[in-house]
C-alpha cells in the first residue's frame, strides 16, 4: 500500500492501521444517501486515484472499446512499482465481469434533488472540471491551479475585447464568468471540428477542405501577427509569423463550429509568443491521435503549405510538449 508501505495492505483492509477503512462502491453509496443526498455519482480512476491515467464514468463503461483507452503501463511516482501485472489486460478482464465492484478508488459527485447531475468528471493540472445540462465547471484544487484559472480569466477578457477591436464577429470564446471559487463557462453549440475532420477521413476533398478552414480560422483569429526570426525552446524557426498571447490549445476538438459561427473552449494553456503555422500544425497532430493514426498528418500539412523544415520543426516542439 502507498499509505502504510506495506505491500497488498489494503486487501485486507489495513489491519496493521485500524484507523484506515475500506468502503465498498455500495457501502459508500448507502452512506450517502442515508447522509440525504439524493444524487450520487461514480467515476472511476484508472489504475487508481493518486496516479489517474484514465477517468471513467457509468456512461463510459457501456462502450465495449473503452480497454483500448488504457495503457500498458503507467507512470508512477513516489516509489519504483512492481510490474506484477498486466494492468490493461486486467481492466479489460474486469470489464466482461463486475468491473465497479473491482475498481481500486472512486471519485463521487454528491448532490440533492435541486442540483444539475453531472454528466463528465476530470482532474487534470490540479482543476476538477465538471460538466451538466447547464454548464462546465472548472474548479482549483491546488495554488497552481488558482494562478491557472486566474490567468485563464484575464485571457477571455483581454482576447474578447480584442475580436471586438479587430471586428471578428463569428468568432468568440465561450463565455467566462468567476464564481467564488473558480470558473463557469457556458456550453458551446455545434460540432467540435475534430469530428466534422474525422468523419471525412475518406473523402480527401472534404477533410482537406475543412483543415484548410482550419488553418484560415487560426489566421483570422490573431491578424495583426508579425514577421521576424524567433527562438523558441532551443528551435530555430526562420520568418515565421509570430503571434503573442497565443491560445496553444487551439486544437479542432476546442473549436465548435455552428454554421459559419465558431466557439472556442479550453484556453488555459497560452503562450507569449508562438508560431501561427505551429498551432496549425500541432492541430493536426492530435488529429492524427484522435484518428488512431489513419490521419497522415504531414501529407495534409504539406497541402496546407507548410515546408518540409517547418513541419520537422514542429514535430520536434510537439514532441518536447507532450513530454513536458
Amino acid at each position: 500500500s502507498h499509505i502504510t508501505g506495506h505491500a497488498l495492505d489494503s486487501i485486507n483492509n489495513y489491519p496493521k492501521t485500524p484507523a484506515l477503512n475500506m468502503f465498498t462502491k455500495r457501502q459508500l453509496y448507502n452512506i450517502s444517501r442515508l447522509s440525504g443526498f439524493k444524487n450520487v455519482d461514480f467515476y472511476y480512476p484508472i489504475p487508481n486515484h493518486y496516479v489517474n491515467g484514465v477517468l471513467l464514468s457509468d456512461n463510459s463503461l457501456e462502450n465495449a472499446m473503452v480497454g483500448n483507452k488504457i495503457a500498458d503501463r503507467f507512470l508512477n511516482y513516489d516509489v519504483n512499482p512492481n510490474n506484477l501485472i498486466n494492468e490493461k489486460m486486467l481492466v479489460d478482464d474486469f470489464m466482461q465481469t463486475d468491473f465497479t465492484f473491482f475498481v481500486n478508488s472512486y471519485l463521487m459527485f454528491l448532490s440533492d434533488d435541486n442540483s444539475p447531475k453531472t454528466n463528465y468528471a476530470q482532474v487534470h493540472r490540479g482543476i476538477l472540471t465538471t460538466l451538466d445540462d447547464n454548464c462546465c465547471k472548472k474548479i482549483p484544487l491546488t495554488e497552481e491551479a488558482v494562478k491557472v484559472l486566474d490567468n485563464m480569466f484575464d485571457f477571455y477578457n483581454s482576447e474578447t475585447k480584442r475580436l471586438k477591436e479587430n471586428n471578428i464577429e463569428n468568432i468568440k470564446y465561450a463565455l467566462c464568468k468567476k464564481l467564488d471559487k473558480g470558473l463557469t463557462f457556458e456550453l458551446a453549440k455545434g460540432i467540435p471540428m475534430n469530428r466534422i475532420a474525422l468523419s471525412s477521413l475518406f473523402n480527401h476533398n472534404q477533410l482537406l477542405a475543412i483543415l484548410m478552414e482550419y488553418k484560415e480560422l487560426i489566421y483570422k483569429l490573431y491578424p495583426n501577427r508579425t514577421y521576424n526570426d524567433y527562438k523558441i525552446q532551443d528551435i530555430v524557426l526562420e520568418n515565421v509569423a509570430l503571434v503573442e498571447n497565443a491560445n496553444i490549445d487551439l486544437n479542432m476538438a476546442n473549436i465548435f463550429k455552428e454554421e459559419d459561427n465558431y466557439t472556442i473552449i479550453d484556453y488555459d494553456k497560452t503562450t507569449d509568443v508562438i508560431p501561427l503555422n505551429y498551432i496549425v500544425a500541432q492541430g493536426l497532430f492530435v488529429l492524427a491521435i484522435d484518428s488512431n493514426f489513419n490521419f497522415r498528418e504531414v501529407e495534409y500539412l504539406k497541402l496546407l503549405g507548410l515546408s518540409e523544415r517547418e513541419i520537422a520543426i514542429y514535430q520536434a516542439i510537439y514532441a518536447k510538449n507532450v513530454r513536458n
